[in-house]
């Protein structure tokens, strides 16, 4: 009796202490694992998406984290097929508006990545989609502007506004000058600057001042070639009366490494020029030869640091060869026969990091639009376009639009005012 009693205080004692360690401080329990935002779909713009607007607004479905962590959104976009560009961070809600605009035409990709603050994430796929093509309007902003119709004056941008300066409006050589702000409201700056009268000149801004070179008023013996100056539009200067190039008329002007270029045209024996001339101050002038054929009524735009030259007619007839120069001497070709047809008077821009060829006359007057962005390949865009053909028009780039002004449609002159973008 005396062994089984001592057995059983020793089996008692031996669970009290393991009832005591028992009953120690419980240790606290791991943190759960930070999980990822869940997944998500992108939704607008769509995959594959075409005709997209230069400003769209990008949306998705929200993603839900399963921790309850507060989500935010970074958007990215390129041309890259994995677009690498973030153009915005820690969005909190699931749409962003873009307020830069794109270009026209060209392939975009775009993905969403979700973050919960806390170094988890999760991805979206990727969609790809293309711009819209130049949108035309079916109407033009005036259809009669408060200046006369007129042929071949000359319209470019300075100090905010569009001006436009001379031309011939069937009965009268014009030199008159008008500025607008908007392209709708037209302001008459002068019924007659100092400049004589006069149609199929040039102009440029250069140095915050409207220059005017050569043209013609009446018969060959009207041919000029004299450079004008203003600061306002309404007070010119005559800065060289007796320059030491050919007089001429359907020659074409830039501006390119801080000089005004002059460059070819159509002198008083009705002969066609390629000479380069170039000047800072429109007093002193360097000049030298093109290889390309001697030729009047092309057009010339500064694209890619280089001066380029399209068309225009030579003694051989219409032309469509496409040249340029990174110096304004040396000059490569860079085809001899564009996709577009042959022709003179037609305006070439440089909109949208292409440069965008418009109407002209090859035989007919044209309204067709065409666009390159190298100056070999010429694409003609599957748009609608309501604008008259014709020629002996103007065109310049101002607001973020293209403007196209005047001209001779058959035997009409008009003086209606086009923008598109």
């Amino acid at each position: 009796m005396k062994t089984t009693k001592k057995a059983m205080l020793l089996a008692m004692s031996v669970l009290v202490l393991q009832c005591s360690k028992d009953d120690g401080p419980t240790p606290p329990a791991p943190e759960p694992e930070n999980q990822a935002p869940g997944a998500f779909a992108l939704l607008q713009v769509a995959d594959n998406g075409t005709d997209v607007d230069l400003q769209p607004t990008f949306s998705w479905n929200t993603s839900t984290d399963p921790d309850g962590d507060v989500v935010k959104y970074d958007v990215y976009l390129g041309q890259e097929a994995d677009p690498a560009t973030k153009i915005a961070s820690g969005l909190g809600t699931a749409s962003f508006a873009l307020n830069d605009r794109l270009s026209l035409i060209e392939q975009y990709y775009w993905k969403v990545v979700a973050k919960d603050g806390k170094g988890k994430e999760a991805q979206s796929g990727t969609f790809g989609f293309t711009t819209r093509n130049l949108k035309i309007p079916s109407a033009p902003v005036m259809a009669n502007a408060a200046f006369s119709p007129r042929q071949s004056p000359t319209v470019v941008v300075g100090d905010n506004k569009l001006w436009l300066v001379g031309g011939f409006d069937g009965t009268n050589f014009k030199n008159d000058v008008w500025s607008s702000s908007d392209g709708v409201n037209w302001t008459e700056v002068t019924a007659a600057a100092a400049f004589p009268e006069r149609n199929r000149h040039s102009s440029v801004v250069f140095n915050d001042r409207l220059w005017v070179f050569g043209g013609v008023s009446g018969g060959p013996t009207g041919i000029k070639n004299d450079v004008w100056s203003s600061d306002d539009g309404a007070d010119w200067k005559q800065v060289n009366q007796n320059t030491p190039f050919k007089a001429r008329d359907r020659h074409t002007t830039v501006v390119f490494k801080d000089l005004i270029w002059l460059i070819g045209g159509l002198d008083k024996s009705f002969s066609h020029l390629n000479d380069i001339l170039s000047t800072e101050d429109g007093l002193l002038w360097a000049g030298s030869t093109a290889p390309f054929s001697a030729r009047s009524s092309h057009a010339c735009v500064v694209f890619n640091d280089k001066i380029w030259v399209i068309g225009g007619k030579d003694d051989t007839g219409r032309r469509n060869d496409v040249w340029n120069s990174s110096d304004g001497v040396n000059w490569i070709e860079v085809t001899p026969a564009a996709a577009f047809s042959p022709r003179s008077e037609h305006k070439v821009e440089v909109y949208d990091n292409k440069m965008w060829l418009i109407g002209g006359y090859d035989g007919d007057h044209k309204n067709d639009v065409w666009y390159s962005e190298d100056g070999i390949n010429w694409v003609k865009p599957s748009i609608a376009n309501n604008i008259p053909a014709r020629a002996f028009f103007e065109t310049t780039v101002f607001n973020d639009k293209i403007w196209l002004i005047g001209g001779i449609s058959g035997s009409t002159r008009l003086n209606d005012v086009w923008a598109f973008d």
